[in-house]
């Protein structure tokens, strides 16, 4: 009901305004045509979405150059037009104030996550946050458009494009899965599918499966993951057929322990290990590969046939 009467007191104020204007100028009733044409101009911009950034001020910056355009001649068409413009600008105002009425009663979702949480967008996609992570989106999700700070990941339906915005830059998919790091900067990780990644400052970048793009001042860095989704999402690390190489590397990085293969370089390994517990994880690759894992010392360690 409230929206009914904004609406219905913005278009009795710019009917009085118009005809106001048409006294002022003196050139006789306005036409039902040109009424009608006016009349056009508000139901579109009435009808329309407004964006965030809407700004009256440009909008009517840009009218009012037409109207000096329109005042530099004597001719009583171009008098006439530019007192339909004078309207217009009146109900541009009105209805530009209207449309950030709407845009600042409309209702946002806004989800924050004290600790990994997970849940499902309204068009089906999945979101997993990590620890410390916000989303924000429109309930009826008509752009199917989110912002983040902080890291989560995505399982988007497919569908038209899906895009998650951050301060570093934008991520735009159509269906696929990823994750969106901002702590710092933005690091960006497709796991399935493809992703386009834009920044103001850096231009767009594509990549696809099992690679990352991190966007720092020192510009684009690429990069690779061995794994087939964040390890926070369960507390694993989820690896499909990746070389013993790389998997001893990444366990040797992530808990911070020398661990030195012997043997074996380039088998393939698939299975999940965990990332909390690298004496588990270590069990894990002996028993699927027939290898035997060997404490050196307290952080070094040898993995051999």
């Amino acid at each position: 009901m409230g929206k009914m009467n904004e609406r219905q007191r913005i278009l009795n104020e710019t009917q009085a305004l118009l005809k106001h204007t048409e006294e002022e100028t003196e050139l006789g009733p306005i036409t039902e045509r040109e009424l009608e044409s006016v009349a056009g101009f508000l139901h579109t911009l009435d009808q329309s979405e407004p964006a965030l950034d809407f700004s009256v001020e440009e909008g009517l910056a840009d009218l009012e150059g037409r109207l000096k355009e329109a005042a530099s001649t004597s001719s009583i068409v171009q008098l006439r037009r530019s007192a339909i413009w004078k309207a217009a600008a009146v109900a541009a105002l009105l209805l530009g104030s209207f449309a950030i009425w709407k845009t600042t009663q409309r209702p946002t979702v806004q989800i924050y996550a004290a600790e990994n949480q997970q849940g499902e967008l309204p068009d089906g996609s999945l979101y997993h946050m990590d620890d410390g992570a916000s989303l924000a989106f429109s309930p009826r999700f008509s752009k199917r458009q989110v912002h983040l700070k902080g890291t989560a990941y995505f399982e988007v339906e497919k569908g038209s494009a899906f895009e998650v915005i951050t301060t570093e830059g934008s991520v735009k998919v159509l269906g696929t899965a990823f994750l969106v790091g901002t702590n710092p900067g933005l690091t960006v990780t497709c796991y399935e599918g493809s992703v386009m990644v834009k920044s103001p400052s850096q231009g767009a970048r594509v990549i696809g499966p099992g690679q990352e793009l991190t966007l720092a001042d020192a510009g684009m860095k690429e990069g690779t993951t061995l794994l087939e989704q964040p390890s926070w999402l369960e507390d694993d690390f989820v690896i499909r057929s990746k070389p013993l190489e790389d998997v001893v590397g990444l366990l040797s990085a992530h808990f911070s322990t020398e661990i030195n293969l012997m043997d074996d370089h380039d088998r393939l390994f698939t299975g999940h290990l965990s990332s909390k517990d690298l004496s588990e994880a270590l069990k894990r690759i002996a028993e699927s590969l027939d290898l035997r894992c060997i404490q050196v010392s307290q952080h070094v360690i040898r993995i051999e046939k």
